[in-house]
């Protein structure tokens, strides 16, 4: 659990469900039907009191889970005797929706991949507003089972709008590294079936090659729901490290009425081959006190070394910093400068020549070279 001596992060606000369907919520347990439409809505309070936290303005994240299931341990020791729990393995719905003045609303569909055991469900709620407040709660008034009778019959599969590998300029046959990043953005009018709960549903990729066996991926937990919208979403997946060579990738979405698509691509993998750096800008130019670098390139979500050299006009070196660690999408990590030498004496108004080298292995690197104006205090 930690250091005893030191207080647990805990949310300082709690989170409740108080309508479903436009009824409160009271003790009754509702019953939620296979493919019928659920509206909630819910408020933010404060941890010590019954009040509505209404100056929380921020982004929820609610999980809705199916109901307990009966899981067996491996008895890796061969005891004879393995471990029985009770989990919750198959999430119905993750979605992504407003905090507003301290209330919140969320609608989902309820996939045709349910339990049908008539037992409580659970759904996780999780909300934050920037880096310093956040709120958390759960609800479980709810049984699984049924089939909704007023639903509309629904063949149209869902649509994936885009699909490639570390980059949006990705075409068919690119040059990647070893572990390229997946990314795809992929819609239903229903909503997009990530259940994990029937065999052969899963929102999953396929990646096939000449010289090894098909390996399969299910990216049911990498799917990210756009707020407010429903079915619609994105992937991201760092796939795990390729041998060089030539690629062939599939990916399959079911909807929750289990309509599916596939959208395959072909891409080859060359670990030598160099990253590349698309754009090299700073935060403001022309710049009086500090200045941020901010660097795009090829390397998503991989461990990357970025060093930032400043040059004066007949190339004398003035700064040069070095900094390593994980890459968000299609960004390496900022490089701030207080226009200071190493030395720390503030540098003269003038032109200068910043470059970049970008290295994901130590080896390769690229870089780019660009203006900037340093102006007087």
């Amino acid at each position: 659990m930690g250091d005893p001596s030191m207080t647990m992060a805990y949310p300082e606000y709690q989170m409740e469900i108080t309508e479903v369907d436009g009824i409160p919520v009271g003790d009754q347990l509702i019953q939620m039907k296979a493919l019928s439409t659920v509206t909630m809505k819910g408020r933010v309070r404060e941890l010590d009191s019954d009040a509505t936290a209404t100056d929380f303005n921020g982004l929820l994240y609610p999980t809705v889970y199916d109901s307990e299931e009966t899981v067996t341990a491996m008895d890796n020791d061969k005891t004879g005797k393995p471990m029985v729990f009770k989990n919750r393995t198959t999430k119905l719905f993750t979605g992504c929706d407003s905090v507003r003045n301290g209330e919140f609303e969320f609608s989902f569909i309820v996939p045709k991949d349910i339990s049908y055991s008539m037992k409580q469900g659970l759904i996780n709620l999780y909300a934050h507003q920037g880096s310093q407040r956040e709120a958390q709660g759960y609800f479980d008034r709810y049984i699984l089972g049924g089939t909704a009778s007023d639903i509309d019959l629904d063949t149209i599969p869902p649509v994936i709008h885009s699909l490639y590998l570390n980059t949006d300029s990705f075409k068919e046959g690119t040059v990647v590294n070893a572990t390229p990043y997946l990314f795809a953005e992929i819609g239903d009018n229903t909503g997009i079936n990530t259940t994990g709960a029937s065999i052969g549903h899963d929102l999953a990729i396929t990646i096939t090659s000449e010289s090894a066996s098909p390996v399969r991926y299910v990216l049911n937990d990498y799917f990210l729901t756009h707020a407010g919208e429903i079915g619609k979403g994105s992937v991201k997946f760092s796939i795990p490290e390729l041998a060089d060579g030539k690629y062939s990738l599939e990916l399959k979405v079911w909807d929750v009425h289990n309509n599916s698509s596939t959208r395959t691509i072909a891409f080859e993998v060359n670990n030598s081959a160099k990253p590349i750096i698309f754009d090299l800008r700073p935060n403001e130019n022309p710049v009086r006190e500090e200045v941020q670098f901010l660097l795009t390139h090829n390397r998503p979500e991989t461990r990357l070394k970025v060093r930032i050299q400043v040059y004066t006009q007949m190339g004398q070196c003035v700064w040069d910093q070095e900094v390593a660690g994980m890459s968000e999408y299609l960004t390496s990590l900022p490089v701030t400068w207080d226009l200071r030498t190493a030395t720390g004496e503030r540098i003269l108004p003038g032109i200068y020549i910043y470059r970049a080298l970008l290295s994901g292995d130590g080896q390769h690197y690229a870089t780019k070279s660009k203006k900037l104006i340093v102006l007087a205090q």
